[in-house]
């Protein structure tokens, strides 16, 4: 605690009955800068696989790498994920549902990510919308029907993140008055999330 600012950290599925929370009639104000979540869709065959996230990999969680892998998504973050398990010795395909890859960075760094990709011998196929996963591979729709991307191990997920609330039903219900900055509004850049924090600390 510093200038009376008490900086908790919040673990996910705190009760009511966390401290914290529990003393809340000495709060004043809170900020809620919980970040966010990745998104994984809701279609046939999701946990029939083996499945992770681009952060899961990203950060290196145990687990989340096998032998053939199909990245779904194919902004940044899931073709350096791509790159990431195909330096880990992952034979790897992207998967995207758009024309084209990486529309999310410059020009430049795009063209340095494809570089890199293709040295790796990272397959990427676009156009490829994800109907359903099955036991025997990925299906994806294709001109009107559908195809199945065969010999997969594990499927990573890399279409995007989600406002992570969880926190804020908890500050409701103990009427703390809290702001609300970053990815928990809504999933941006790390310049948004730092311009959010620094205003809310100015005006309070």
């Amino acid at each position: 605690m510093r200038l009376g600012v008490f900086h908790p950290l919040f673990l996910r599925g705190a009760s009511p009955e966390w401290p914290p929370i529990r003393s809340a009639s000495r709060v004043v104000a809170s900020v809620m800068a919980t970040g966010s979540v990745p998104v994984v869709p809701d279609m046939p065959g999701v946990g029939s696989k083996k499945e992770a996230t681009a952060r899961d990999v990203l950060m290196g969680v145990p687990g989340a790498f096998a032998e053939n892998v199909v990245v779904i998504g194919g902004g940044s973050t899931g073709c350096e994920t791509a790159e990431c398990l195909a330096e880990a010795g992952a034979h790897v395909t992207v998967l995207e549902m758009q024309s084209e890859v990486v529309t999310d960075v410059g020009l430049l760094r795009k063209f340095l990510l494809m570089d890199r990709m293709g040295q790796k011998g990272i397959e990427v196929l676009t156009e490829k919308e994800v109907k359903e996963l099955k036991a025997e591979g990925v299906v994806v729709e294709k001109e009107g029907g559908t195809e199945t991307i065969g010999g997969v191990d594990a499927v990573v997920w890399a279409v995007g993140n989600k406002p992570d609330t969880t926190l804020e039903p908890l500050l409701k219900a103990k009427n703390i008055p809290f702001h609300k900055v970053g990815d928990c509004v809504a999933p941006r850049k790390i310049t948004d999330a730092i311009h959010e924090g620094f205003r809310c600390g100015y005006e309070l």
